[in-house]
């Protein structure tokens, strides 16, 4: 209160960014988004985009992601002021993995591959074995999996996997390569390797004192509850006989 009585704008947008973090530890999604957005304002009104508007729009991407057309806004406004600001730089590699994580729930697989692309070169080129490295090519597996290059999708995830067994072991980011690697070994008929790759995955979820996944023997699928948008907008294609662009 003694900040916006005193019109002091950067005192504002901290007070506003230290309440965003709290709610995203409190897992209040809601209040968190809020946040972040009246943080977003008082930055802006205090001059030209800089880095703490990239980090802010970094933060509404991740938090907006069960609504990707809206996700994506936020992903595209990231991806040109880090180019802006530093074009070409590991600073980039974030915003253009978060566009196209985003764009490969919109279905848009060209524009998914694309960003990819460039964020896994830009990586390589300059942090080679780096888990910014890992990251990129763990979603350009993805793409490729959705696709039906299954052989492609099994040498990205392999190679982000053992960069991640080598940096970060016991991390989410590990976790979730094998995950990826264990429903692309279910796809592919191949159920002992699918059970290593999934067991390995819940070991390190538990040990991080996650909260405890509800595993159902036999698995009967999603409740209708988590139907996103991307859902429907392939039901909607198949329902055209479009079902080839579903992936």
């Amino acid at each position: 209160e003694l900040a916006e009585v005193s019109g002091d704008l950067t005192a504002q947008a901290c007070i506003w960014e230290s309440l965003a973090h709290l709610a995203e530890r409190r897992n209040d999604i809601k209040m968190a988004e809020t946040a972040w957005l009246s943080d977003l304002d008082l930055l802006r009104r205090q001059g030209p985009d800089g880095f703490a508007v990239l980090s802010v729009l970094e933060a509404l991407g991740f938090l907006t992601s069960s609504r990707p057309d809206e996700a994506a806004g936020y992903w595209r406004s990231a991806v040109g002021l880090a180019d802006r600001l530093m074009p070409g730089t590991l600073r980039t590699v974030g915003p253009l993995c978060g566009l196209g994580r985003v764009e490969r729930e919109r279905g848009d697989l060209g524009q998914a591959e694309e960003c990819l692309q460039k964020a896994n070169i830009i990586a390589h080129k300059l942090a080679p074995g780096s888990l910014a490295e890992a990251d990129a090519l763990r979603d350009l597996g993805g793409v490729a999996h959705l696709r039906g290059n299954l052989a492609l999708a099994q040498r990205c995830y392999e190679r982000s996997l053992a960069i991640q067994e080598r940096s970060s072991p016991g991390s989410m980011g590990l976790a979730a390569t094998l995950n990826n690697l264990g429903i692309l070994a279910t796809d592919r008929g191949e159920y002992v390797a699918s059970l290593g790759y999934s067991s390995r995955a819940l070991k390190i979820w538990q040990e991080a004192n996650l909260p405890r996944l509800n595993l159902r023997k036999p698995w009967y699928g999603y409740p209708l509850g988590r139907w996103t948008e991307r859902d429907e907008r392939n039901a909607q294609l198949t329902l055209k006989g479009e079902h080839f662009k579903v992936g």
